[in-house]
């Protein structure tokens, strides 16, 4: 049985990117980014109804995406690049350009809990936006900056789901850690991973 708790921070996000072959995805190894300050996720919805004799008879509604929002320190620049698809060249200079493509990815984070359980998300198949960045000059305080980066996650057609999620604080779930969790993209109804 859940307990009753709240949750208390963010922390641990992970990108894996992605490619296809044959209809299926082909994860890379998870990389840690460290520096995870907020996450806001909204589920993006279909709807409609049928109205007979002037009133709504039936009424249905169907997630198509999600949407997050993240907000951390520093996203690395070879990172943020691949992101977005923007190119890096031999000599290490960024360039963008109207061709830029965003590179799919899994992105997954742990929630942490007031009663020391955590809760882990892997976010299966998306892409971003370009990251957005403010930088403000420091005067009579220091002034922190944060890349804040806009992402659209999908359902994938070989995955028939948005995401994998696992709350520890759940009998069943309570031997599942972090590292086991993000050591590899989570696709099914088992964890698997280093323990």
């Amino acid at each position: 049985m859940a307990s009753e708790t709240i949750k208390v921070n963010c922390k641990n996000f992970h990108i894996a990117f992605c490619t296809e072959a044959d209809g299926q995805l082909q994860y890379e190894k998870p990389i840690h980014i460290a520096g995870l300050e907020k996450v806001s996720r909204t589920a993006k919805v279909a709807d409609g109804g049928k109205y007979g004799d002037g009133v709504l008879r039936f009424s249905v509604n169907k997630k198509t995406s999600y949407e997050l929002s993240v907000d951390h320190n520093l996203i690395p620049s070879e990172i943020r690049a691949k992101m977005e698809g923007v190119t890096i060249s031999e000599s290490g200079v960024e360039y963008g350009s109207s061709s830029d493509r965003p590179n799919p990815f899994a992105c997954g984070w742990e929630t942490e809990m007031e009663d020391g359980s955590s809760q882990f998300i892997w976010f299966l198949f998306g892409v971003a936006e370009p990251i957005s960045v403010e930088v403000q000059q420091s005067e009579d305080k220091i002034n922190f900056t944060s890349d804040s980066i806009s992402m659209t996650m999908m359902e994938h057609n070989s995955l028939k789901r948005f995401y994998t999620f696992v709350d520890t604080s759940i009998d069943k779930n309570k031997a599942i850690t972090a590292k086991q969790f993000f050591s590899k993209v989570q696709t099914g109804d088992v964890i698997q991973g280093e323990v």
